[in-house]
């Protein structure tokens, strides 16, 4: 009776072992180089919204937009921004992230620089995690900015 047993918990064992690596996403999925160069158009301040265009690692060609708010005004022409982002690939998959900067509208053209952090999307980056820096040269006219972003970083998925 023993031997008859036996048997099938060796099989049940070495299927376990086969399928146990597809279980462990992190050991498949690990850190990749992130990065994209998007060209935005944003409206509203204090607080406003923002679309983009433009090309990321992972995703190719993208569609961007999100939401910001001043977080504190931190001298003249000086503003620290937060806000929230979603990039969409072609083919529907999307990034979501929150970012985080300081603004400099001393200079022409204006400069930004700060970090984000990816928290989730849809699709094939459902449960991404990730972050990195970018850096934003641009224009303003009233409260309408257009300005161009690269994104430099780090994501798992």
């Amino acid at each position: 009776m023993l031997r008859k047993i036996g048997r099938p918990l060796t099989g049940l064992v070495a299927l376990i072992l086969i399928l146990a690596p597809t279980v462990t996403r992190s050991a498949e999925d690990p850190s990749r180089p992130l990065t994209a160069n998007i060209a935005v158009v944003g409206t509203g301040f204090p607080c406003g919204t923002y679309t983009a265009t433009g090309t990321a690692t992972h995703l190719g060609a993208i569609t961007e937009s999100g939401t910001y708010c001043v977080v504190e005004i931190l001298g003249p022409g000086l503003v620290h921004l937060a806000g929230e982002g979603t990039q969409t690939a072609a083919g529907g998959d999307s990034l979501s992230f929150t970012f985080d900067e300081v603004a400099n509208f001393n200079v022409n053209p204006l400069t930004a620089a700060g970090t984000f952090a990816v928290t989730g999307g849809t699709g094939r980056f459902t449960n991404a995690t990730g972050g990195g820096t970018f850096a934003t040269t641009g224009t303003a006219s009233g409260d309408t900015f257009t300005l161009n972003i690269t994104y430099t970083g780090s994501i798992t998925y």
